[in-house]
Order: structure tokens, then sequence, then C-alpha cells
């Protein structure tokens, strides 16, 4: 199966991603949901020169959670 490519952006004016209400909407509507079916994704953080670590954990924490450490098995960051 083909990689879904998520694109990260960054916060406009800035090269940071740090919204938590975007990070939550992208795993709910995207990154779970493709899980859920066994599809890859692939990250695409190259919009971005910083990330907080809020912004990452409201990102994948709870794919970690229901999934264990095998989704980055699945899961590329590029």
């Amino acid at each position: 199966m083909k990689a879904k490519k998520i694109v990260i952006e960054p916060v406009p004016g800035t090269g940071l991603a740090e919204s938590k209400d975007e990070a939550r909407r992208l795993r709910q509507s995207e990154i779970l949901p493709a899980l859920s079916v066994q599809q890859p994704l692939e990250l695409d953080f190259h919009k971005v020169e910083f990330a907080t670590q809020s912004f990452i954990h409201a990102l994948i924490s709870d794919a970690i959670r229901q999934y264990g450490d095998e989704i980055f098995d699945r899961i590329t960051f590029a």
C-alpha cells in the first residue's frame, strides 16, 4: 500500500510547528484513520524549521499508546 503523505505546515510567517490544535486535527483526521487500516504514513516536515515538543506529543502520542512502537515501522519522518 502506498504511503499517505501528510504535509506539516508551520505557523504562517514562521518556520515553527507549535499549534497543538492543528496537531490534534491531523492526528484525528489523518494519522489515526490511516493507521487503523495499516496504511503507511509519511509525515513531511520540509516546511518546518522547528517543532515544539508539545506539537509532536499532540501529533503522535495517541498513536504510540494505541499501536505501540510498531507504528515507527509504518511512519516515515521526512
